[in-house]
């Protein structure tokens, strides 16, 4: 901020500040050369944020990014964002009993699997989907955004206990309701209602 500051002295442009924030103005660098400069990596400086679809978590997750300044990671664990999980957690390997495909065991030890989790948990991922609402130039940390991970929290807590949880929870009316409107749940819904 300071070099841009002596930037604008420079250029004599310094009225812009008060038409443009940074933010906006840093809006317009491709999200991905933005990632680049977020450079702290501590677990204490990343907020998961958890919950079901329409519960609320993505307008949690933009309200506390745009507080803090933080990076928004967006659903890094949502198979057709990240590649990374693309056949996950099917081929967990030395698993023997059977799982939700999206449940993990408290107490499952997997050092491969637990790798690729801090690489999303200390933002050393870089997509141009799971940043798609990635604002600031250099964030100081980062708020990452899943409601596939409900059946993980618990293998996530006791492998970093470090990392501040929030488990987002809405009216279940509501949420049906958000999710009529949207047009997720209409036919299974009606159907589950008229054969009851």
């Amino acid at each position: 901020m300071d070099f841009l500051l002596l930037l604008m002295k420079a250029f004599k442009i310094i009225e812009i500040k008060k038409l443009l924030k940074f933010d906006l103005f840093f809006s317009r660098i491709p999200r991905l050369l933005r990632y680049d400069f977020e450079k702290n990596h501590n677990i204490e400086n990343s907020i998961f944020i958890a919950g079901s679809a329409r519960s609320g978590t993505t307008w949690l997750a933009e309200t506390l990014s745009n507080y803090f300044k933080y990076r928004h990671i967006f659903e890094p664990f949502d198979p057709r964002i990240n590649s990374m999980f693309k056949y996950f957690p099917y081929k967990i390997s030395n698993l023997k009993i059977p799982f939700h495909p999206r449940y993990i065991p408290p107490n499952y030890e997997n050092l491969k699997f637990k790798e690729i989790f801090e690489k999303i948990i200390t933002g050393r991922i870089c997509n141009i989907r799971t940043d798609r609402f990635n604002y600031f130039f250099r964030p100081e940390g980062r708020v990452i955004k899943s409601i596939r991970s409900s059946y993980f929290l618990k293998w996530m807590r006791n492998n970093f206990p470090k990392l501040p949880i929030i488990f987002i929870i809405r009216h279940p009316c509501a949420v049906v309701l958000s999710r009529i409107n949207m047009g997720l749940e209409g036919k299974r819904i009606r159907y589950y209602i008229e054969t009851r």
